[in-house]
This record gives C-alpha cells, sequence and structure tokens, in this order.
C-alpha cells in the first residue's frame, strides 16, 4: 500500500497546487475588475461633474433668455408708444395751416428754390423766408 499511499499523496499534492494556481488567478481576476471598476467610477464622478456643469450653464442660458424676452417686450411696448406719438405728432401738425406752408417751403428749397421763390409761393414774410432758407439749405459737399 505504500505505492498507493504515494499516488494518493501525489494526487492531493497536485489537486492543491492546481487549487492554489486556480485560486491566484481569480485573485488575479478579481483585482483586474477592481481596478477598471474604480476607473469606470471616476469615469462616472466626471460625467455627473459635467452634466452638473451643463445643468448650471443651461439655466444661466434660460435665465438670460427670459431677462432678454423681457427686455425686447419692453422695447416693443415703447416702440409702440413712439409711434403712437408720432402720429399724433404727425397728425397735429397736419392740422396747423402754417405748417404746411413751413412744410412746401422746405420742399421747394430741396427742388432749388430760392428766398424770393419763398415769399412768393408761400406767402411768408421775407424774415421766415431767409430763416428757413439758411436752415434748409443743401451744404455743398
Amino acid at each position: 500500500m505504500l505505492i498507493a499511499d504515494q499516488i494518493i499523496l501525489f494526487v492531493l499534492c497536485v489537486l492543491i497546487v492546481s487549487l492554489a494556481i486556480f485560486c491566484w488567478r481569480l485573485h488575479q481576476r478579481q483585482l483586474s475588475i477592481l481596478k477598471k471598476l474604480s476607473s469606470f467610477e471616476l469615469i462616472v464622478k466626471q460625467v455627473n461633474k459635467q452634466q452638473h456643469n451643463i445643468d448650471l450653464q443651461f439655466r444661466e442660458v434660460h435665465q438670460a433668455n427670459a431677462s432678454q424676452t423681457q427686455e425686447l417686450s419692453r422695447q416693443e411696448q415703447l416702440l409702440g408708444a413712439l409711434s403712437d406719438e408720432q402720429e399724433k405728432f404727425r397728425f397735429a401738425q397736419q392740422e396747423q395751416p402754417e405748417s404746411k406752408l413751413y412744410s412746401r417751403a422746405m420742399k421747394l428749397i430741396e427742388l432749388g428754390a430760392d428766398i424770393d421763390e419763398l415769399v412768393r409761393e408761400c406767402e411768408l414774410p421775407r424774415a421766415e423766408a431767409e430763416l428757413i432758407f439758411n436752415l434748409h439749405k443743401k451744404t455743398p459737399s
């Protein structure tokens, strides 16, 4: 039985060595998996940080957009009010007969009329005709 005992002992040694090698490989695989897991955790942290930054930027852009929309609305209201006032002013100008004469005088000056023509065509006093002429004559370029 000595040989049988030696064979059993040899088989047990081979099994123990095989088990040790298997355990060592399993340990190496676990270490590799832990390293990859650590890398993935780091990547997830970076992605979360980037997502947070993107969320902050989005909120800032959204707030700026809301502010610009409000400002645009305010500007449109002001423009509407200005247009209304401008229309009232034009209407008031058209209602005043003397403003028609002055408008006609300015148009004549644009067309090249002199002071005598203004006096004759618009029935303006010479002093007013001279004043309008000097204010509205074209300056040589």
